[in-house]
């Protein structure tokens, strides 16, 4: 599961950087949920990045 974490990641638009982080998130998720999806991946990531512009 750790690939379609990181194929999620790679469709969501993550750039290098992003990528550990994200797919981690999308790992916890898949754990909680038993599924994780490209909405998922776009959401964490527009999340992340709104979180980081406030610095």
């Amino acid at each position: 599961m750790k690939l379609h974490a990181r194929n999620l990641s790679l469709g969501a638009g993550a750039r290098i950087e992003e990528m550990p982080l994200l797919q981690r998130r999308l790992e916890e998720i898949l754990r909680v949920q038993k599924r994780i999806t490209h909405s998922n991946a776009v959401e964490l990531l527009q999340e992340m990045r709104s979180a980081g512009s406030g610095d």
